[in-house]
């Protein structure tokens, strides 16, 4: 299998796991509330990915110019996982999904001005079909630019969240997989709970203590899969194409969320899902 081919199966395994860890995302806000949801998915994540770099393995981590990178990825989605709580506690997570996906833009735009990645017929294709996936995943009478706090969730969403991959994907080219994935997780951990201690307190997150605990843990359990292996994906896939194949992530919670939590189903989320998997389809095809 060429190096591409494998990357692109570490690249789709990361959106199934994202996918399914976003489900319990949204019960795990609407059961705590975004600051103990946050703060739990992360206590269980971090963990995760330390061991991973770790175990077996004789690193010896370097701080320098290039720790810049996996440092503001890890800045970026943590704010941006801030964001998409508060996005989730006011919206249907078969909503916030689709919104997300718009950081492809920012993500593509950034990656072929300062990575110098190519954009093919292919990539166009995929792009398109995913960003027209988006527009009819959004829900027709919502007020996509109505200028609210709950809005504000989504625009920081989708701004963190796009910038993310393309530091993420520069701090692999320079300081390798298992230093970024170190970098950018602990960074993460650090503004999600200096927020979460600063923002809500200490005394509220020990008031939320229950078996309620196990959504924001499950979400963190998968989100910490995804994150390894889609730093794994990166070595060898560009950030303008991993980004595009994160749509998949976009139909497995869309999909959970209206059989497993009832949420709305019409004919234009129906169309969005069918055109998302095609654009999986072009970018993930290589010819023989």
């Amino acid at each position: 299998m060429k190096k591409e081919q494998s990357g692109m199966v570490f690249i789709i395994a990361a959106a199934l796991l994202w996918g399914i860890g976003d489900l319990f995302a949204k019960i795990g806000v609407t059961a705590l509330g975004p600051w103990p949801a946050i703060f739990f998915r992360s206590i269980f994540f971090l963990p995760i990915v330390m061991i991973y770099v770790f175990h077996k393995r004789d690193l010896d981590i370097v701080f320098d110019k290039n720790s810049f990178y996996p440092i503001l990825a890890g800045v970026c989605v943590g704010l941006g996982i801030i964001f998409s709580r508060f996005a989730l506690s006011v919206y249907e997570v078969s909503l916030v999904k689709p919104i997300q996906r718009l950081s492809i833009l920012i993500t593509v735009l950034l990656s072929i001005l300062f990575l110098k990645e190519k954009m093919t017929v292919k990539k166009s294709l995929g792009i398109g079909l995913a960003l027209t996936a988006f527009f009819l995943l959004y829900p027709i009478n919502s007020a996509l630019f109505d200028l609210s706090l709950k809005h504000f969730y989504l625009l920081g969403l989708i701004f963190t969240l796009g910038l993310s991959t393309v530091f993420l994907r520069m701090g692999i080219l320079r300081k390798g997989a298992d230093q970024t994935r170190f970098f950018r997780s602990l960074m993460q951990t650090i503004i999600i709970a200096t927020a979460v201690i600063a923002l809500y307190g200490l005394t509220n997150l020990a008031g939320s203590f229950s078996f309620q605990i196990a959504y924001p843990a499950i979400n963190g359990l998968f989100g910490a899969l995804a994150f390894i292996s889609f730093c794994e994906g990166l070595k060898t896939v560009g950030a303008s194409t991993a980004k595009p194949m994160m749509v998949l992530a976009t139909i497995t919670t869309v999909t959970l969320g209206v059989v497993l939590l009832n949420e709305s189903l019409f004919i234009s989320k129906m169309i969005g899902i069918l055109l998302a998997i095609l654009a999986v389809i072009v970018l993930s095809f290589k010819r023989a």
